[in-house]
């Protein structure tokens, strides 16, 4: 039985790729430059693996802000966290 649950379909694309994710520091809005590595993507998001720790819910950046994401899951691997995110 097929349980995918995912509207568009995906396709493997592997790139290395700079994002920001924003969040409060001491009252203060601060952006942290990361990098991952995309695994797939289809319409509306894609997966990455990363060696910072993500969470649901937190909003990325890619390109100087011209593509936005919030991070939909995230699970912690032996040495890097794998990340779907969606477009928003």
């Amino acid at each position: 039985m097929n349980e995918e649950r995912r509207k568009h379909p995906r396709r493997a694309w592997e790139l290395k790729v700079p994002f920001s994710v924003g969040g409060l520091d001491k009252m203060e809005f601060r952006k942290t430059i990361v990098h991952g590595n995309t695994i797939d993507i289809s319409a509306t998001g894609l997966c990455i693996s990363t060696d910072y720790p993500l969470e649901p819910g937190q909003v990325l950046s890619f390109g100087n802000q011209s593509l936005i994401a919030i991070v939909k899951w995230g699970k912690k691997l032996d040495h890097c966290y794998r990340v779907g995110i969606k477009f928003i």
